[in-house]
């Protein structure tokens, strides 16, 4: 391996620069990936600031280096970890030939512990792969859910991680064949010993009931015309929704919005990332 240049050495100290010069002249690519290799942390940690901005906004040009990134997840150091499960996670839109597949086992093998941030970064991943590839929502679902008996430090450690799971599992739950298990899942996080948690799982399940309602006045295939006001869902059907979540609350009625669906290009902004690439907790 050679050592980074000397370009790519001083670029690094700005990570959102070096991104916008390495999308002009890709030629860049494989001396960021040697800069990760870097025994400066700032050197390091700002090539793979870089190459995380560059597979948010241009995944293909990343795409070419994926086997590059697989490696990633089994590196020593746990930012690097953490560097490749992001980016993965956003290759997974350019992934026509389904590379994915291959590595789908590894990828989420981190969930059942010991560690809480590499197990809450694959969730936060799983959620974005799950939206560019919806025939694969339903195993990644499962593979989520499996934080309900993961094992890390503390059980508070598990009770975080679950914060995440249902956060992921908010946008993908309308992809879902057999939504069953998830809603099981966070229909118990009702009662979770983590006030946070519990807040979560009742936003998750007005919003479900909402939109559920809201595709009961809808013939099937069907939406709103451009610009037509959104109706109200009828109060019965209302109801309805919600006692096939289990919910004692009424759904708020601002369903535009709550229950928008999450397609598999869209779904949730993303939330703001700290040092460790993970999006925080609210």
């Amino acid at each position: 391996m050679t050592a980074p240049t000397g370009r790519i050495r001083q670029a690094a100290l700005n990570p959102p620069q070096l991104a916008r010069k390495a999308i002009r002249n890709p030629r860049l690519f494989p001396e960021i990936a040697e800069g990760l290799k870097s025994d400066k942390p700032r050197v390091k940690y700002g090539c793979a600031k870089a190459l995380r901005l560059i597979s948010e906004q241009h995944p293909d040009r990343l795409f070419p280096y994926f086997d590059f990134f697989v490696g990633l997840l089994d590196d020593e150091n746990k930012i690097l970890q953490w560097a490749g499960i992001f980016v993965l996670s956003h290759l997974a839109r350019a992934d026509d030939d389904d590379k994915f597949a291959a590595i789908f086992a590894r990828y989420f093998s981190a969930i059942p512990g010991p560690v809480l941030i590499t197990a809450a970064n694959v969730i936060q991943g799983g959620a974005r792969i799950a939206q560019a590839k919806p025939h694969l929502a339903d195993r990644i679902a499962a593979e989520i859910l499996k934080v309900g008996s993961a094992r890390y430090r503390t059980p508070e450690c598990r009770n975080v991680a679950i914060g995440h799971a249902i956060l992921a599992l908010s946008a993908i739950v309308r992809l879902l064949r057999n939504p069953a298990p998830t809603m099981l899942f966070v229909r118990k996080q009702l009662k979770s010993p983590r006030p946070a948690n519990r807040k979560k799982a009742e936003q998750f399940l007005k919003s479900y009931a909402c939109a559920l309602a809201t595709s009961m006045q809808l013939p099937s295939g069907t939406a709103p015309a451009s610009g037509a006001a959104t109706r109200r869902p009828r109060r019965v059907a209302v109801a309805r929704a919600v006692s096939l979540q289990g919910v004692s609350s009424r759904p708020t009625p601002k369903v535009a919005g709550e229950g928008a669906s999450h397609s598999a290009r869209g779904g949730r902004a993303p939330l703001p990332l700290n040092r460790y690439g993970l999006a925080p907790l609210r």
